[in-house]
């Protein structure tokens, strides 16, 4: 696996992240943020590295174990990383917020697929 091949994997994660974030501000009807460029979100630097740090965890994955199991391997990741970003620093989430919890995760799993099909 080249680092080409690596930083596309990066590149496409990254554009899906930044993908969801815009549509994620949309539908909350967040027209207060002030954008840097427009469509970006004033965490896009996070979602940058976000996305660096999965591809090199899919590129280690897909490029040690082979490509068996790699849902399995993104819905725990991504479970794991919404229970986190979720009861940090606040309250317990409720049943309302189900819903986002299960689509934080597939928006990892996504993220995954996508490196699958590129790395």
């Amino acid at each position: 696996m080249t680092l080409a091949v690596v930083a596309l994997g990066w590149a496409a994660v990254t554009a899906w992240f930044l993908a969801w974030d815009a549509a994620a501000r949309r539908r909350r009807g967040d027209a207060t943020v002030t954008a840097p460029a427009g469509w970006l979100g004033p965490d896009w630097r996070l979602y940058m590295v976000e996305a660096a740090l999965l591809t090199l965890l899919a590129a280690l994955w897909f490029g040690s174990l082979g490509h068996g199991g790699w849902v399995l391997l993104f819905v725990l990741l991504g479970a794991m990383t919404e229970w986190a970003a979720r009861t940090r620093g606040g309250p317990r989430p409720g049943p309302a917020s189900l819903a986002g919890f299960l689509a934080g995760t597939g928006r990892t799993v996504v993220a995954g697929g996508l490196l699958r099909w590129i790395l």
